[in-house]
Order: structure tokens, then sequence, then C-alpha cells
């Protein structure tokens, strides 16, 4: 397991890090470390909020997943946000159903809208 602390998600063919993008391109996310290694994130159940919520994005994150054997991707299992040097836990949060979830897709039990939620870890 390695935990990795990210500035922000991006568009790998967007960065100069694959090959260039046509306008209308499949995104390909991944992101770039402090020291310069950089990552393709790997779409799992885990990780899809990474991959469908935009505002996930513009957050420094710290994920703890798995490197690839080839080192050149990485599976994120979980996610965390960090707001003025505070680590935050990161979920989705039913209201109706007092439900959290890992995706940002409407709740699986009422199957009404999610909202993000970030609270200070304790």
């Amino acid at each position: 397991m390695t935990v990795i602390w990210t500035q922000r998600i991006v568009c790998l063919a967007e960065n100069n890090e694959q090959p260039k993008a046509s306008v209308n391109h499949e995104h390909v996310l991944g992101f770039k470390t402090a020291e310069g290694k950089v990552y393709k994130l790997t779409k799992t159940r885990f990780s899809e909020a990474l991959f469908v919520d935009r505002r996930l994005h513009e957050k420094e994150l710290l994920l703890k997943g798995n490197v690839s054997e080839d080192a050149k991707s990485f599976d994120a299992l979980t996610i965390r946000s960090i707001k003025n040097g505070v680590v935050h836990d990161l979920y989705y949060y039913c209201e109706i159903c007092a439900i959290e979830s890992v995706s940002p897709d409407i709740c699986g039990c009422c199957r009404m809208p999610v909202e993000l939620v970030e609270k200070p870890l304790k």
C-alpha cells in the first residue's frame, strides 16, 4: 500500500505526459507527485469519483492505494482531501437514507442525489 500526496488530478494528454490529444479526446486522468513521478489513475469503484466529479480535480488530495508493477499507474483505494494542512475524509452522503458512499452516483436506496462531504479526520 502506498500513500501519495498530489496537488491536482489532471488529464495526462493535456499536460504533455501522454501523446498529444485531439480537441475531443477521452481524458486519461493521472497526477504528478512532488518527486516528479507521473501516474495514470486506474478507474475502479473506489476511484470513480475522480473520473466523474470535476470538483475533486481542484482539490489537494491524499490518495492511498497500490502502484502497478510497471510503476506507471495507480489504483486508489481511499481518497482524502487536504484543506489548510488538515486531512479531511472525502465521501458522498445521502441525507434521506443517512448512507455514506464512495460514488457520486445517486443513492442506491432512495435514488436521490448525494452530497459531497469533506470532514476533518480526528
